[in-house]
């Protein structure tokens, strides 16, 4: 069972299936059949492992017609229901007795287009005239049940998670009001809550869910927010990474975090860089991976969140986040050295200065991205180098090369001196390449900077609705009035970060030409197959344990006791 996936079986429909499954193949001990239109998520979910199994055991035969209908994400398909959940229908048949120790032969079908389409479909299948193309699946007893995509060289790239394997969800707080694009903000939040020793206030403003910690929870050697002196000091923030190009501030203090992920606040150093992607979800258009030198939240990478960040080393000592066995074996594959700087600007290269989502579009159906890894020496240097250049653009000049960000050509005239009060407040203008927020006008903005998406997130239009008069999204019906302690102004650091936005995806924009002739060299030459590199050690894919420090450190305590460093990124 993978942790971060647990939430999942809360939903109401998994308990249909095990009561169904108890109750028809456990109950009894002869011919069975369920049927069931429910959630497809069970089928590829990474915390479906064990239903997964079960069914296999029980049944003779599986047979699934996946009618998709994702509403939501980065793929959207209309859904034969009202609904934005894609669903399936999964048959589960037994002709006699039980042996589980033979697994289930499925099959599976996939029925696409609109809600009639999808509709008739189904009425063929019953009548027995389709014409529809079943696919065997996988005998595996945790196999997902659908097939693999993509075609044969696809299962020969090398997965990601086995190139860079320790692999963990982002930051969770569980609330918006510890999160907040201005320093300031947070400062005034604070006093706020420490105003007053009342503790149904607290309660109140901390808004906590029915379960988890609350203002009582002592997590660590910290005393319970509940207790706090009235106008006790400031806590310390920390620059924080929101989502894809978006640096935001962040309380440092996990008390008011869900799941704080105390392995990545330990790895945090000067050059430390944190990957993401959509490891368990299927990537849409636009790169297929993003960087940032700061702790990443849950949504980090296009507003919705799995097990998708990825460090370039396993603790702040720069403990590289690989396999040794891997890096000898490709080093003496390739006649080179090879150190996890290169191999992880390697693979942010392929996966985000190219057509990688477009040209593997069909392939990522199947979540969990993965890379040609070129046999040729020459071709993996260039790759690195191209990788090298986009990371150092998207972590703003603060990663793998000196110098600033050209950034020459973008300009505002003037500044803005208020809050966009509205979405009619910003305006994109592609005859003169201009923006205007608020009263400001940005200019030299080139029209795929504005246009610039990850996975469905439009990146600009997203930073600039977390910068609005108004709340958005969750924090508009937070139920704690701390939401409601905004920016009253607009920040000339923002001025600064939306110049250097733009001057990192112009950057960015310009490299993807070259990005794709390369990958285009890389998938036609030699490649070092999947099955050539040693299996991952279980014990890399595991978060790093953070180790205890000397009494007396600085710093606050996580919910097991260890405090964290002092060094960059704050003293979470």
């Amino acid at each position: 069972m993978i942790f971060s996936h647990t939430k999942s079986l809360n939903d109401l429909y998994v308990y249909f299936w095990r009561w169904a499954i108890w109750k028809v193949f456990e109950v009894n001990t002869g011919p069975a059949v369920v049927s069931m239109i429910t959630s497809s998520s069970w089928l590829t979910g990474a915390g479906f492992l064990g239903l997964r199994r079960l069914v296999r055991e029980v049944a003779d035969q599986i047979t699934i017609i996946d009618l998709g209908g994702a509403g939501r994400g980065a793929r959207k398909e209309e859904n034969v229901f009202d609904i934005q959940t894609p669903v399936a229908i999964v048959t589960l048949t037994r002709k006699g007795g039980s042996d589980r120790s033979v697994p289930a032969a499925a099959r599976y079908l996939r029925v696409s287009g609109s809600r009639q389409e999808k509709l008739s479909a189904l009425q063929e299948q019953a009548a027995g005239t389709a014409q529809a193309t079943w696919t065997p699946l996988h005998s595996d007893w945790y196999a997902p049940l659908s097939p693999p995509a993509g075609d044969e060289d696809w299962q020969t790239y090398v997965a990601v998670a086995d190139l860079l394997p320790w692999q963990q969800p982002g930051c969770s707080w569980g609330r918006t009001f510890p999160i907040a694009p201005q320093a300031e903000v947070l400062e005034e939040r604070w006093r706020r809550f420490v105003s007053t020793a009342d503790v149904k206030d607290r309660e109140g403003l901390y808004a906590a869910a029915n379960s988890g910690r609350n203002v009582h929870t002592k997590v660590g050697g910290q005393i319970p927010l509940a207790n706090e002196p009235t106008g006790a000091s400031g806590l310390p923030l920390v620059r924080y990474g929101y989502r894809s190009f978006d640096r935001q501030w962040a309380f440092s203090d996990p008390r008011f975090a869900t799941l704080e992920r105390p392995s990545l606040w330990w790895s945090v150093s000067p050059k430390q860089v944190f990957l993401t992607s959509m490891m368990t979800n299927p990537l849409g258009h636009g790169p297929a991976a993003t960087v940032t030198a700061f702790v990443p939240d849950f949504h980090h990478f296009c507003g919705r969140g799995g097990k998708d960040v990825i460090a370039l080393y396993r603790d702040a000592a720069g403990t590289p986040n690989v396999d040794p066995a891997a890096l000898r074996l490709l080093g003496n594959k390739l006649g080179l050295t090879i150190t996890v700087e290169q191999l992880f600007a390697y693979t942010f290269g392929v996966l985000a200065g190219a057509d990688y989502t477009e040209r593997f579009h069909e392939a990522l159906e199947t979540p969990g991205p993965r890379v040609p890894l070129t046999a040729d020496p020459e071709l993996f240097r260039r790759m690195v180098a191209h990788g090298e250049e986009l990371i150092w653009l998207q972590t703003f000049g603060e990663r793998f090369r000196e110098g600033e960000l050209p950034t020459a050509g973008i300009t505002w005239n003037p500044k803005p001196s208020r809050l966009p009060e509205a979405k009619t407040d910003i305006k994109y203008d592609s005859a003169t390449a201009a923006l205007r927020v608020a009263d400001g006008v940005l200019t030299g903005v080139p029209e795929q900077a504005w246009a610039f998406a990850v996975s469905g997130m439009g990146v600009m239009p997203k930073w600039l609705g977390y910068r609005m008069a108004k709340p958005t999204g969750k924090a508009a019906s937070s139920k704690s009035s701390l939401d409601k302690i905004r920016p009253t102004t607009w920040s000339s650091e923002w001025s600064t970060e939306l110049v250097e936005i733009v001057a990192a995806i112009k950057e960015t924009v310009a490299l993807v030409p070259a990005g794709i002739a390369l990958l285009d060299e890389i998938v036609t030459g030699p490649l070092v197959a999947a099955d050539e590199l040693p299996p991952v050690p279980d014990a890399l894919r595991q978060p790093p344990k953070a180790a205890k420090v000397a009494a007396g450190q600085e710093g606050f305590t996580f919910d097991d006791g260890m405090l964290p460093g002092t060094h960059e990124g704050g003293l979470f």
